[in-house]
């Protein structure tokens, strides 16, 4: 059997008025040639890790999104060989309700978004792999037209460009991208030098993913439900194109996670309240198509991630408590249920090892 080991970030703890069934993080074993799930077990106690990164050299990261007066913290663990974690270090954050972060190219530095204070920070990473108190922060002001959701700023995406050292903001309470150049050598940001991409108001940006030479990205908008494509030429980001994966409904706007495929010729969505994952084609234009939607055999989709060879898609469907395996077919990009799942409590975030 061929696999790969697979991290499930649950909540643990109640969020306003969500209930919560999660222990923390937990591993499986997704086997690649049939899609089906092994040694599951608890691998870490954390309190709603919301957002979990791992490493070509077995470490993982993780954030927790709590209130500030929790001591909410970016944790790392080193990924032991049989997929048990070993806690390794607690870095305290400001922040409140981190829900997302990155790592740069070179490993030097860690990020972390934060959807309750508008906030985004940077820690500076050790060759020995020791996280340092954070170096800089960036925090954002502002506000949205959505009243309910947008009465402030919300750091939603962390993310490093590969082509120079510059940190990647999305904010969804005030509809911004932020480029933010850093200093590698001080672990500081240059704030001053930051450019902001203005979106549609009241579209609320959650995640960007860039092809390779990172002269297009794609936005997911989780309050529109649309996907916007930003294209770079003479210096300047513009809009290009806005796609609507999902049918028009009155629920609210709840668009969750995008994958890009190794290849840029699909993307992946996933709608929480229509529990779908859509299946966009990607043109040499950078224009999308939709492929299919394709239910989640499950409730409220808020995290998918794809395998390293990009044949699996799994999925972590939050309110029905469930993680599912889908085929993927590399022409047509289209899913196909491998009838394999497993139960655990409130899944929020996936990530390969």
């Amino acid at each position: 059997m061929t696999s790969e080991r697979v991290f499930i970030g649950c909540y643990s703890a109640p969020i306003g008025t969500m209930e919560n069934k999660g222990e923390g993080i937990v591993s499986c074993l997704l086997d690649t040639n049939t899609g089906e799930f092994s040694d599951l077990k608890h691998t870490a106690i954390a309190i709603n890790p919301s957002y979990l990164i791992t490493t070509k050299n077995n470490l993982l990261f993780c954030v927790q999104e709590v209130f500030a007066e929790q001591q909410p913290v970016l944790s790392c663990y080193h990924i032991n060989d049989d997929g048990e974690l070993n806690h390794n270090q607690d870095v305290s954050m400001s922040g409140e309700f981190a829900c997302h972060l990155a790592i740069d190219p070179k490993g030097e530095f860690v990020s972390t978004a934060h959807y309750g204070s508008g906030s985004f920070e940077l820690f500076p990473l050790s060759n020995n792999n020791e996280l340092g108190s954070a170096s800089d922060l960036i925090q954002h002001q502002g506000s949205g037209p959505n009243l309910e959701r947008q009465e402030g700023p919300h750091g939603h995406h962390i993310s490093f460009l590969n082509h120079s050292d510059t940190l990647v903001t999305v904010d969804l309470g005030i509809d911004t991208i932020g480029f933010y150049p850093f200093d590698r050598s001080q672990g500081k940001i240059l704030s001053q030098q930051a450019k902001q991409v203005e979106l549609p108001k009241g579209c609320g940006p959650r995640h960007v993913i860039f092809t390779k030479d990172e002269t297009t990205a794609f936005v997911l908008c989780e309050l529109s439900e649309e996907v916007i494509v930003l294209r770079h030429a003479k210096g300047q980001w513009q809009i290009a194109m806005r796609c609507h994966p999902f049918e028009e409904h009155d629920l609210g706007g709840a668009m969750a996670a995008i994958r890009l495929t190794a290849d840029e010729r699909f993307i992946y969505v996933s709608g929480r309240h229509q529990a779908q994952i859509a299946c966009l084609e990607v043109d040499s234009q950078y224009s999308l198509r939709l492929v299919e939607r394709i239910d989640t055999l499950g409730l409220f989709p808020r995290d998918f991630n794809l395998s390293a060879d990009d044949k699996w898609l799994v999925v972590a469907n939050q309110n029905s408590h469930n993680v599912v395996s889908f085929k993927r077919d590399p022409n047509s990009g289209k899913l196909t249920t491998s009838d394999h799942q497993f139960e655990t409590g409130s899944p929020v975030c996936i990530a390969f090892n």
